[in-house]
């Protein structure tokens, strides 16, 4: 039998500026409303999906100043700032 793989819960990006644009999309982390819905029951994989997705609204929108950038750590899921 396969041991379960332990995965360390993926930082959320919210920085606590909780406004939505006329897209739906939060002026702070950057995420769409349905992907902040989702954060909760989301798995790994998809949260670091959701968190690349902000980062690449947040760069189009020329604002960087939002959730700290993924780095090669997070991808692996070994990062100590879980929530």
């Amino acid at each position: 039998m396969d041991a379960p793989m332990h995965t360390v819960p993926v930082p959320s990006p919210c920085v606590e500026v909780c406004q939505l644009d006329a897209e739906q999309v939060c002026l702070g982390c950057h995420r769409h409303l349905s992907e902040i819905a989702e954060w909760s029951g989301a798995s790994t994989g998809r949260r670091l999906e959701i968190r690349w997705a902000a980062q690449r609204r947040a760069a189009a929108a020329g604002n960087m100043e939002c959730a700290p950038p993924l780095s090669a750590k997070d991808e692996s899921g070994d990062n100590e700032n879980a929530e």
